[in-house]
Formats: C-alpha cells, structure tokens, sequence
C-alpha cells in the first residue's frame, strides 16, 4: 500500500495506543459502554474525514487507503460503527449530487455526535432480512438485522419503488419509524428491528433507479471488503495468541508446540492467516483501478474468503488453547464470536460462492 495508507495506520495505532485500553474494549463488547466517547473521540481525530473528498472539507483519501486500519480494528477487537461512520457517508458524498439540507445532515455525521445506521435488506443472500417499500410517498416495511440502529440519529435506507430502487435518508425520530432492540450475537454492535408505517419519503429520497442501484452496489461491496479486512486482523491475533501459547504451554516435561499434531494444526492456521493477508493487500491494491462490476466480485471473493478462513483459524486457536480458549477471562473468545458474527454479515463463504458463480456463469 501507498503511504497514504501507511500514515493512517500510524495515526489509527497511536489512538488505539492511547485510547482503547483493556477496559474500555471489555466495556464495549459486554454492552456497558455505547461507544459515544470513543466515537466522538475518533471524529476529533480525524477519522470520519478521511475519505470525505476534498471538495466537502475531508482529506480526499480513497477508501482502499482505509483497509489496513480495518484489519488493525479487528486485529485489537476495536468495536464501533467504522462502516457506517467512515465508509457510507464518504461514498454518498462523493458518488450522489446531493440537496443542500441532505448534504449537511452527512456532514454533521463527522462530528461523531450523530451516529448513522444502514437498514439494507441485503445483508444476507440466503434469507429475507426484511423489505422496505416506497409508495404514495410513504415507506412501508421493515429490516429485521441493522447495526447500530438504537443509538442512531439517521438512517440509511433501502427501498423498493415503482420506478426501481431507492435510497433514502430517514431521521431516526421520524412519524411511524420505530426501532425495537433485540439480542445482538456480535459482542459490541447493537443491534434492532427497524419499522416503517407510511414514514414520510418525499424528501427523503437521494437517488432511485439505475443511480440508486450503481450507490448500493458500491456501499455493498466496501462493506465487504472493510467486513472481510476485520476477519482478517482477528485471524491474525487468534494466531497470535495460539503461538505464544504453545510455546509456554508444557506437556510431559516439553512445550506442546514440540508435539508435530500441534505443529501441523498451527501451521495450517499461519498459512490461513498469510493467505487472508496477502487477499487484503491484492484486493486493496486492485480497487482503485477495477470496474463496478469486477470490484463487486472482488468483495464478494475476499469476504468468502475471510469469512471461511478466519473461522478455522478461530476453531484451530481454541483447540489448541484447550479448556482456556473458550473461558470467560480470556480474549480468544471474544476474538470467535466477533468471527462468527461477521462471517455472516453480508454473506458468508457459501452464499457468496454461490452468487460468484452465478454471476460469472451470466457473464
């Protein structure tokens, strides 16, 4: 990567550094922080600005430049709306002619006082997460899986028109919009149902048709590839973790990494890490350069990837920890649930397997 990427993995690790202790991550993935503080701290940072294009008062970087520092927030289990704060809003800022009133309420995003929530019912290509209709100038519907939805102040919505897609922004506190909360299986990410009785869509609408479809497919595929590089940094500190382990582990008088079962099943996981790491490069370098189309299949090929790959490094770290792995008191679990929630979230290896070949079969 270039050095713009390298100097914002620099400013992202010395945050980190400074800022996310062990207390404030255990706080953030058992739910008793909302991640207000630290949110509003990344904004005075810095971070909501980085791919805001230049004309609108960010640094103008490209999303590509963000990778390596979303493989850092899964390598240090960072937990927070970093798609939803720094990716959506840049991509809709950049790639829509937006109305003034609209373009201001994605600029107050930045301040990291207001907090964006994406309810797109294709989050999954194996079962319906929900619809959200567009008539008479209503919307009508709901999303059952949307991050971040009960601390949200705007939402990002998907909808169906008679004229085609839509792509709405809808304040949280309006008529007939209602958010229910419900158990979140990802440790950190809040999570709701989100409902629409005849909420008011006449101003709301930011693009519907071809250009409504050509933004979504964009924010889909980035929210892959960011997805898939968070597997991928917690890939590597499961691994990490395994390493030191079983180089202190001792069994019959001699490290357990001495044993060739232990050897073998911790070597398969390194070049699972490697594999997933040089992906991530691949992908990041070959962005800025790729069609729509072609970056869509990118995303959807780095993500399977990450989503099957990190799950064996999971499964392969808590077996070799033993009875450690899986306690309450040690990090690794977190590292494996945080894995299993993510591998799903816009499709895991299967589903996207499928869509891969489907898509390349039509070509």
């Amino acid at each position: 990567m270039g050095s713009a990427a390298d100097d914002v993995l620099t400013a992202v690790t010395a945050f980190l550094d400074h800022r996310y202790g062990d207390g404030i991550r255990l706080a953030l993935l058992e739910g008793n922080d909302d991640g207000a503080s630290l949110r509003q701290a990344a904004a005075a940072d810095g971070w909501f600005d980085l791919a805001v294009p230049e004309k609108h008062g960010g640094v103008g970087l490209a999303l590509n430049d963000l990778v390596p520092a979303f493989r850092l927030f899964g390598e240090r289990l960072a937990v927070g709306p970093f798609v939803e704060q720094m990716v959506l809003p840049a991509l809709l800022l950049s790639e829509l002619n937006l109305d003034e009133a609209t373009r201001l309420r994605i600029q107050a995003l930045r301040s990291g006082t207001h907090l964006l929530a994406w309810a797109d019912p294709g989050i999954s290509l194996d079962w319906c997460a929900g619809t959200v209709s567009t008539r008479n100038g209503r919307l009508n519907g709901e999303i059952r899986l949307v991050r971040y939805a009960p601390h949200c102040s705007e939402l990002l919505v998907v909808a169906d028109s008679p004229a085609g897609a839509q792509l709405c922004l809808v304040a949280a506190a309006a008529s007939g919009l209602s958010i229910e909360s419900i158990e979140s299986a990802d440790p950190g990410v809040p999570l709701a149902i989100v409902r629409f009785v005849d909420v008011p869509a006449s101003s709301a609408v930011m693009a519907d048709g071809m250009d409504a479809m050509r933004v979504i497919a964009l924010m889909r595929a980035w929210s892959r590839i960011m997805f898939a590089a968070e597997l991928t940094g917690m890939a590597r500190r499961a691994l990490t973790l395994t390493l030191d382990h079983i180089v202190t582990r001792e069994q019959f008088g001699a490290p357990i990494a001495t044993f060739q079962a232990v050897r073998q099943i911790a070597a398969t996981a390194a070049q699972r890490v490697i594999l997933l790491e040089n992906f991530s490069e691949a992908v990041a370098e070959d962005a800025s350069t790729q069609s729509a189309d072609l970056l869509s299949l990118s995303a959807m090929a780095f993500k399977a990837a990450a989503g099957e790959l990190a799950r064996g490094v999971g499964e392969d770290a808590i077996q070799l920890h033993g009875g450690i792995g899986f306690t309450y008191e040690y990090e690794l679990q977190w590292y494996y649930k945080r894995i299993l929630a993510l591998r799903t979230w816009y499709g895991d290896e299967i589903e996207l397997m499928a869509e891969i070949g489907r898509l390349r079969l039509a070509a």
